[in-house]
């Protein structure tokens, strides 16, 4: 197998003049390409699981339904169980520009800690 890979890039003739195992040309050239295909098509479906996995692991807490919501002292607080703070929904931008974390989405905890949002921009204790 390690041979029909360093013949990969060598056209037809030139295999045929070099590997001779009573194959014909297409069917070893066939067994090349299909064989980077079938790596290609791994690959990329490695990738999407990879991606599909870093987008749907979230680093802070759900809140469950029925789960009392917490009215957090200061931002220090809320920051230990949010690291990113809370956002009153997705769409929202902060205005102290980038951070380092992304903000936990949540309105009815943003709604109990609204007074932690010095910058009213709609995302508390950004971090």
């Amino acid at each position: 197998m390690l041979i029909l890979w360093f013949f990969h890039g060598i056209n037809k003739r030139k295999l045929d003049k070099i590997v001779n195992w009573g194959y014909p040309v297409n069917s070893i050239w066939n067994l090349v390409e299909g064989k980077t295909n079938i790596l290609k098509k791994c690959i990329t479906a490695l990738f999407a699981v990879l991606i599909a996995l870093t987008f749907s692991v979230s680093s802070a807490p759900a809140l469950a339904k029925g789960e009392k919501v917490i009215a957090y002292k200061n931002c220090t607080e809320l920051n230990k169980v949010y690291k990113g703070g809370v956002a009153q929904s997705a769409n929202v931008k902060n205005k102290g520009g980038k951070t380092k974390y992304t903000p936990f989405v949540s309105k009815e905890l943003y709604n109990k800690n609204t007074k932690l949002d010095r910058d009213k921009d709609f995302i508390a204790c950004e971090k």
